[in-house]
């Protein structure tokens, strides 16, 4: 996802564009019937087992919400606006689907992670005492969770249970200005972006 340019491209293993979903350089609202293919920021996106892909959008706008699309980039559904209610948004900002296909959705600024169906229902929310950035689901079972501002990777079980955390805010190593975006490695080494401190780290995983 490209939030500054407002587009979403799949890329090969070269660097080289083979679809880009979205109007580059434009931003707005996506209405198929009025022919405006716009994102607003997209932040983030997943695939589920059919190979649909979902944006969440949204990084600093009024316009938080989740767009589905077909694994060609034919729209097909959206979801969600802005808001505290249930199954709305602040900031849409990560997003995972599990094996059974439920959506996951960080809701940054609302402090929780919205979970839905593909169709766009609502499942349930988890709700945090932080903000959540960054959401990175593990084939055990579990999630990882980055806390921004907070500066912590937490790991949260799939009732949204949190087992535990490191980090804390500050400039050292294994602190954080704002512990931003997350992913791990096959051997569970996690890697995470801070956009204050500009770095990323890499945390090695202890048995």
């Amino acid at each position: 996802t490209d939030v500054a340019d407002h587009v979403v491209m799949k890329l090969d293993q070269n660097g080289n564009e083979l679809m880009t979903i979205g109007t580059r350089g434009e931003s707005g609202e996506w209405d198929e019937a009025a022919g405006a293919h716009l994102f607003q920021q997209p932040n983030d996106l997943a695939l589920d087992s059919a190979g649909n892909i979902y944006v969440a959008q949204g990084h600093g706008s009024d316009n938080p919400r989740v767009l589905k699309f077909n694994s060609d980039g034919e729209f097909i559904t959206q979801w969600g606006s802005r808001g505290y209610g249930p199954g709305q948004f602040w900031v849409a900002h990560s997003i995972e689907i599990d094996a059974d296909d439920v959506i996951y959705v960080a809701d940054r600024e609302n402090m929780r992670i919205h979970r839905f169906n593909t169709e766009g229902g609502l499942l349930g929310e988890w709700n945090f005492e932080a903000m959540v950035c960054a959401i990175f689901l593990h084939d055990d079972g579990h999630m990882y969770i980055t806390t921004g501002f907070d500066g912590q990777l937490a790991k949260v079980d799939m009732t949204g249970k949190v087992l535990g955390a490191i980090g804390r805010p500050g400039t050292a190593n294994g602190q954080f200005g704002e512990a931003h975006a997350l992913t791990l490695d096959h051997e569970d080494n996690a890697y995470i972006a801070d956009v204050i401190n500009r770095r990323i780290q890499k945390f090695a995983k202890i048995d």
